[in-house]
């Protein structure tokens, strides 16, 4: 994901913040991801449709470690 993309995904999720019933993790997450690379990190996204399905994708092992 380049940062044109990432930023046109944080700007089409912002409006949700109206509601403040709900927490946002995700659109907290993309902006960090966001100013880390803004920063000269690296930045990767994944996507898990299903958190019990078996990967042999490293990134999506990586991320259920972190979880």
């Amino acid at each position: 994901m380049d940062l044109e993309l990432l930023d046109l995904a944080i700007r089409l999720l912002a409006p949700a913040e109206v509601c403040t019933a709900y927490e946002h993790p995700n659109l907290a997450a993309w902006r960090e991801v966001r100013e880390a690379i803004v920063s000269g990190a690296a930045g990767r996204m994944v996507f898990v449709g299903d958190g019990e399905a078996a990967s042999d994708d490293p990134a999506v092992n990586a991320l259920r470690a972190l979880i």
